[in-house]
């Protein structure tokens, strides 16, 4: 083996090892609402068609191992709420349940158009400090 193929593999393992790091760092961000002046207030689940679930919502998809295999988010469309079962002033709350939000959302991929259903909820219910989404479904 000679110094050109020890210094690639380095440089090779390097790379792979800062996208690790930045997949880590983001799914953190994905996860907690720490995104600088955001509309994220602790103890108020967003709104389906706030800033900040729709950026929840392409992170998600942008860091799901469908995008890894190239999936790309090119813009993502109208978000609508399906159900709000997360704030006491809507109708559909039901206290004792779990505080959620179902969502729809246009995304367009590289793929194609997609109508996406996702969910939001609290982490620890007990704080609601940190949202959950989930995308329940992500379709042509």
């Amino acid at each position: 083996m000679d110094l050109r193929e020890v210094f690639n593999g380095g440089v090779k393992n390097a790379v792979i090892s800062c996208v690790a790091v930045l997949i880590c760092i983001g799914a953190m961000f994905l996860f907690t609402g720490s995104k600088g002046p955001s509309s994220f207030k602790a103890g108020v689940m967003p709104r389906c068609e706030s800033e900040f679930a729709r950026d929840l919502l392409v992170r998600a998809i942008q860091q799901s191992p469908v995008a890894k295999q190239g999936f790309k988010v090119v813009r993502l469309g109208e978000t609508s709420t399906f159900m709000n079962m997360a704030n006491k002033d809507q109708s559909d709350y039901k206290p004792g349940n779990i505080e959620l939000m179902i969502c729809e959302g246009r995304v367009y991929t590289n793929a194609g158009e997609m109508l996406t259903s996702f969910n939001m909820k609290w982490i620890d219910p007990s704080k609601k400090d940190e949202v959950w989404l989930e995308i329940a479904r992500l379709a042509p």
